[in-house]
């Protein structure tokens, strides 16, 4: 019994992560809110692990996942891009209030756009090789690296500010849920084998990354996913990983 219901452990440790990362959003301490969201993506990839191990997969885990991803990569994102407007204030000199400055509840689509694409990922039987959009992870990283490009002392001020912008953050908000909503074939990083000449994309897609996490830390998971997008529709449609 205990064997069966570990993965779900692990799957509600990644909600437990995505609900501490929305607190520290309240705390306005929004760079401990994406590590919460980085957090949540380690436990995210180790559930499906410990299922594997465990051999426990079930449908009550494919839900619970599906819910927790909500959270930690929709709900607290979501989060950290309206706190992200509030700061917009600070830069701009504009006082902050919701209801006045309406257009900073356009955070909250990145949560609608969220779960519209894992209820379409849980019933679109074409995506068991590989993903029609970008995976809702995916974008919860992008979102979690900007409080640390934002606020990084060697980021320059212009950037900081052009970041925080209302009109930037809205066009963010709407390319990531283009993004997550599309029609893009991408791949999976699962390996049925570890033989290089099956996998190229995804082996190129494992050492960039490192490499750009080494260099740039957190700040490089937009780089990354660009990548992502990048390689899938160019070397894994090449040699077949994508059809």
């Amino acid at each position: 019994m205990i064997r069966k219901n570990l993965a779900n452990g692990v799957t509600c440790l990644n909600l437990i992560c995505g609900c501490l990362s929305i607190l520290y959003c309240i705390r306005v301490d929004l760079q401990t809110a994406a590590s919460f969201i980085v957090a949540a993506a380690l436990f995210d990839f180790l559930d499906g692990f410990v299922a594997r191990l465990a051999n426990a997969y079930s449908e009550i885990g494919k839900e619970l996942d599906s819910l927790a991803d909500v959270v930690s990569f929709g709900v607290a994102p979501g989060f950290i891009l309206f706190s992200l407007f509030y700061y917009d204030s600070n830069f701009l000199g504009i006082d902050f209030d919701p209801m006045r400055n309406w257009y900073s509840f356009a955070a909250f689509l990145l949560p609608c756009g969220a779960a519209l694409r894992l209820a379409k990922f849980n019933i679109d039987k074409r995506q068991s090789d590989g993903f029609i959009g970008v995976p809702v992870p995916s974008i919860g990283f992008v979102v979690a690296s900007m409080p640390f490009i934002v606020f990084d002392n060697k980021t320059p001020e212009w950037l900081s500010i052009f970041l925080v912008h209302p009109i930037t953050l809205i066009f963010i908000i709407l390319g990531l849920c283009y993004l997550m909503l599309s029609e893009i074939k991408l791949i999976s990083l699962k390996f049925k084998t570890y033989d290089v000449a099956s996998n190229k994309s995804k082996y190129i897609l494992l050492v960039s990354g490192v490499i750009l996490f080494f260099l740039l830390q957190f700040k490089a998971f937009p780089l990354i996913i660009l990548s992502y997008i990048f390689i899938s529709l160019t070397i894994g449609k090449e040699s077949k990983e994508i059809v």
